[in-house]
């Protein structure tokens, strides 16, 4: 037996979440979104996400064995940024769009305007988590 007590419950990595879910103003706001949407049929719901990388980027972290440590090359050239925007639907992809270049506004409102909207049911609600990300820049 080790010097520490031993416990009834083992340790674990906690699952963190936003304090300020707990605030009545934000309770409030999310029964109120839930109230909004819950009557909305789910094939109506369009979802916008956009994800990117840069082509230079390697991860700093390895593992070797015995403790030694990894060695890999890294580029020394920052590499080329690229970007994907897509819309999914539950029936699958409704507009997708890839660019060699970072998301800016332009680039949002192209994708939005010329491959999105004309894709675009009446009835159907489009969600985009951050839309004001595009015009922050």
């Amino acid at each position: 037996m080790g010097c520490l007590p031993t416990f009834k419950y083992p340790s674990k990595k906690k699952s963190f979440y936003a304090q300020e879910q707990e605030r009545e103003d934000v309770i409030e706001k999310r029964k109120d979104f839930i109230d909004s949407v819950e009557n909305i049929d789910p094939s109506d719901i369009i979802v916008i996400d956009e994800s990117g990388a840069n082509l230079g980027m390697v991860t700093d972290y390895s593992r070797a064995i015995g403790g030694d440590r990894a060695k890999a090359p890294k580029p020394f050239d920052k590499g080329g940024q690229f970007s994907i925007i897509g819309a999914i639907s539950m029936t699958g992809i409704v507009a997708m769009m890839y660019v060699e270049l970072s998301v800016n506004a332009d680039i949002f409102l192209g994708y939005i305007e010329q491959l999105l909207l004309p894709k675009i049911k009446p009835g159907q609600y489009v969600i985009e988590r951050q839309v004001n990300h595009w015009f922050d820049q």
